[in-house]
């Protein structure tokens, strides 16, 4: 995984940050915070290429002790295409600008001083952040005492690799989705991104639509974010996110895609807004501790076995509706609201 922190495409810098950050247990914290820029700028920043960060928050966390920890840091935290090690006693970091020297080893010694053992560190958190182009942020974090893996994502997808500027992706995030294809607003730009090991999501407001497969097969999700900006749930959303315990579906979505939610299996109750005028083919197949879904009357159209395999259901919608229409056509039990 590679930070961009200049653009190939553009000569001029970028203005792309890298933040590594441990919560202690005791209420403090230990950070480091670099950012990139070309030369021709005149300024000093421990990165004048790229930072090439290959370890994750979780594998930081995962530490045995406090020496295994910073030897991560050591071999995974590195400058440009020759992998100059940042956090290396030997080298402190000089800039190409000539100015000035910076010794990133601080940030080591720090760790050093504050941090005995693993079990005085509460979290590891690390960001990259893009403000030059248009806002882009990537924020992961590990939790070592609930196993907690949370991300955060703002703002455009810069190429993967960063051939046109920053992108923060790590190994431990890639087995889950092939493409998660969240629609943006402006013609066509969408993220392309791996959510595998992640529990809690928060989509950002930007994103209108939530794509086909966008989290298909995340099984450590439990919980989801969806922001009043998505007006549309693709085809395959959500299939297979089997921890998926509790969502809302805004007010600003209007249609939920086929088979969107099937086999989410640990679903139990879910309320559809007012604002949905359609439901998809399979849209809540085999969600076998699905017991209670309320529709409005603003539904017209559901599609075929949205419901199937979901034993215990009951469709929750007023008397005379479609909704009631359809539970009666498919021997689904009814209660009228």
């Amino acid at each position: 995984m590679k930070i961009r922190t200049d653009f190939v495409t553009n000569s001029s810098s970028s203005s792309f940050t890298l933040m590594i950050k441990f919560d202690l247990v005791n209420g403090k914290s230990v950070e480091f915070y670099a950012q990139g820029g070309s030369g021709e700028t005149g300024r000093i920043d421990y990165f004048d290429a790229e930072a090439i960060v290959n370890v994750s928050p979780k594998q930081l966390g995962n530490a045995k002790n406090v020496d295994e920890l910073i030897h991560l840091l050591e071999e995974g935290v590195v400058d440009g295409e020759d992998e100059i090690k940042i956090f290396d006693e030997s080298r402190p970091v000089e800039s190409e600008v000539g100015a000035g020297v910076f010794d990133a080893y601080d940030f080591v010694i720090e760790i050093r001083e504050k941090i005995k053992s693993m079990e005085d560190i509460e979290s590891i958190t690390i960001t990259g952040n893009e403000e030059n182009y248009e806002s882009y942020k990537r924020s992961y974090t590990y939790n070592l005492k609930t196993k907690e893996y949370t991300g955060t994502e703002e703002g455009y997808v810069l190429e993967v690799n960063g051939s046109n500027g920053g992108d923060l992706c790590f190994d431990d995030l890639q087995s889950c989705v092939m493409q998660a294809d969240l629609s943006m607003e402006d013609d066509g730009e969408y993220w392309e991104q791996d959510f595998s090991d992640l529990t809690t999501i928060t989509i950002p407001d930007s994103v209108t639509s939530i794509g086909y497969s966008a989290f298909s097969g995340c099984t450590n999700l439990t919980t989801i974010t969806i922001p009043d900006s998505v007006t549309s749930i693709g085809n395959f959303a959500f299939i297979e996110c089997t921890n998926l315990t509790t969502i809302t579906i805004p007010d600003s979505v209007t249609s939920i895609g086929d088979f969107a939610f099937s086999e989410c299996t640990n679903l139990t109750t879910i309320t559809i807004p007012d604002s949905v005028t359609s439901i998809g083919d399979g849209a809540f197949s085999w969600c076998e501790n699905l017991t209670s879904i309320t529709i409005p009357d603003s539904v017209t159209s559901i599609g075929d076995l949205a419901f199937d395999g979901c034993e215990n259901l009951a469709i929750h919608a007023l008397k005379g509706s479609y909704a009631e229409q359809y539970a009666k056509e498919n021997e689904i039990n009814f209660v009228a609201e």
